[in-house]
């Protein structure tokens, strides 16, 4: 199944008129002859926020043109955005700090108030939740900054680009990264690697995400001129779009809003109508860190959605797009799946996540009370564990077995796994689309541990894990209420999408020792 260009907007109504104003307010023209009254404005003012949107939404309001927007909606995003620029300079100042503690470090930030940085422009500020940079030693930085500035640190070092995280008690979360990573996409997803049409049943899957790291020796080399701790525009360009392609990469089933971030491919484009910006070094850079895919994917955005294509004459036509995503969020190497190109979803989802699961052919998984649905897959016995993808380390076995049951007030999923070794870790995911769960369990550690993603949060009760041990097997049991995954439900109620996966990987987030990756239908009402 190959990836078609698709403008998938859809024709009429209020996710269409929402889509065509957030389109707008990064750059896009307004369509001539459109009407914004179907704009519903607490979606608005919403999705303003996901998409990083508010300076470039409120500075375009002025033009002739404009779209109509409520005075009390406008007034809201105005408040949030004078908010955002208090932020943003206390961020700055927050760096400056920083690079003062530990000048050794030579601290270069990522994205956050790049453009800024560059323009001066107040309308130019976006929000982040958190400030991003990188040292020469990660390790001697967070001591130096900790120490220097009271911050408290709050994760664990060397967890693959993100070595660890200071806590400002007004700021936030400040996160030190040891490099910056750019994806990359194996050649065989070109052949078909990636299809699930062309690979049908039980997949034996070998397309595996790579990666370019962007040292900080690479950042060193391409800061700006007279702007202490922020790239230049080439690489900014980059950094951008790698990070753009990452968010994509790991949300197989979009957001309701901002999938990706429509004002870091507004700030793309702005960078590169920079006078500072030389598109002859662009090219070499692209070049040198591997970063034709990801910058392919910023392309294909700008110009499906804004209509704007800021590589004109830089780089070569665009191929037709195809950009897989990764059937486990975070697997490291990941299952790369291609399931078309539909750009308008990532800005403002109309689809629910059962239907774009439903390119995968998910098995029916009946679960009522008093009657466990027991699913099992076994890459020694591929042809009868049904649809699923899975991957082995020497071609070892890897058996799963899961068990769904109705208590009443919750769904209970037992997942027995082989006995991880002590030199790795045990890690099971349950997507449902806007509720996700990730447990690891690390025995050499006495590690467990239950992460939970869903977008959005209620006071139905909380997830809850628990492990038992043999010396063949482990048996790891979530207990999840029903009320918190009623977000996740179809329309009429009846069914929860459910990307089941589970994977043993080496310490230290090392490779993958095995995996498997079930898309399911669980059928309950």
């Amino acid at each position: 199944m190959g990836a078609s260009r698709s403008h998938d907007a859809a024709q009429s109504g209020p996710v269409e008129a929402l889509r065509r104003t957030l389109a707008w307010a990064a750059g896009a023209p307004w369509p001539h002859g459109s009407e914004s009254g179907a704009v519903e404005p607490e979606a608005l003012v919403a999705a303003l926020h996901a998409h990083r949107l508010d300076a470039r939404f409120l500075r375009r309001l002025g033009e002739p043109g404009a779209p109509a927007v409520p005075d009390a909606a406008v007034r809201r995003v105005r408040e949030r955005l004078d908010a955002t620029r208090e932020r943003v300079r206390r961020q700055r100042e927050l760096f400056a700090e920083l690079a003062a503690a530990c000048p050794e470090e030579r601290l270069v930030m990522l994205k956050g108030s790049t453009l800024y940085a560059h323009t001066g422009d107040p309308d130019s500020v976006r929000y982040s939740g958190d400030l991003d940079i990188v040292a020469a030693a990660p390790e001697r930085a967070v001591r130096t900054a900790a120490a220097a500035l009271d911050l408290e640190r709050t994760a664990d070092a060397a967890v693959l680009d993100e070595y660890a995280g200071l806590l400002h008690p007004e700021l936030g979360l400040i996160e030190v990264h040891s490099y910056f990573p750019v994806p990359v996409l194996p050649p065989s997803v070109r052949t078909g690697a990636a299809s699930p049409g062309r690979n049908p049943g039980a997949w034996r899957h070998e397309a595996c995400i790579g990666e370019h790291r962007l040292t900080h020796a690479d950042l060193l080399e391409n800061l700006a001129d007279g702007i202490p701790g922020v790239l230049a525009p080439e690489l900014a360009v980059i950094v951008y779009a790698a990070h753009l392609y990452g968010d994509y990469l790991r949300t197989m089933l979009p957001l309701p809003a901002g999938t990706v971030r429509l004002d870091e491919v507004a700030t793309v484009v702005d960078l590169c109508a920079l006078p500072a910006f030389r598109p002859e070094r662009f090219v070499r850079l692209v070049d040198r860190h591997r970063a034709h895919d990801v910058i392919g994917f910023v392309r294909a955005l700008a110009a499906d959605v804004l209509g704007l294509d800021p590589f004109d004459g830089v780089l070569p036509p665009a191929p037709d797009p195809l950009f897989p995503v990764d059937l486990w969020w975070d697997g490291v190497e990941g299952f790369l799946v291609d399931l078309g190109w539909h750009p308008w979803e990532l800005v403002v989802r109309d689809r629910h996540p059962d239907a774009t699961l439903g390119a995968l052919d998910p098995a029916a998984v009946p679960v009522a009370p008093g009657a466990p649905a027991v699913v099992t897959a076994a890459t020694a016995a591929p042809d009868t564990g049904g649809r699923f993808a899975h991957r082995t380390e020497h071609g070892t076995e890897f058996a799963v077995t899961a068990t769904f049951t109705d208590t009443g007030t919750a769904l209970r999923v037992r997942v027995d796994v082989p006995t991880v070794p002590d030199d790795r870790f045990t890690g099971v995911a349950l997507y449902f689309g806007d509720n996700r769960y990730e447990v690891f369990h690390a025995p050499a550690e006495d590690g467990l541990r239950l992460d939970d993603y869903s977008t959005s949060r209620t006071a139905a009760g909380t997830a809850t894990v628990g492990v038992e041990r043999t010396a063949q097997r482990d048996e790891l049991t979530l207990e999840l209420p029903w009320a918190a995954l009623a977000a996740s439900r179809t329309p009429d109620g009846r069914r929860l999408p459910l990307l089941f996966a589970v994977r043993q990987q080496y310490l230290g987030w090392g490779r993958t020792a095995a995996g498997l990756v079930l898309p399911l239908r669980l059928e309950h009402s």
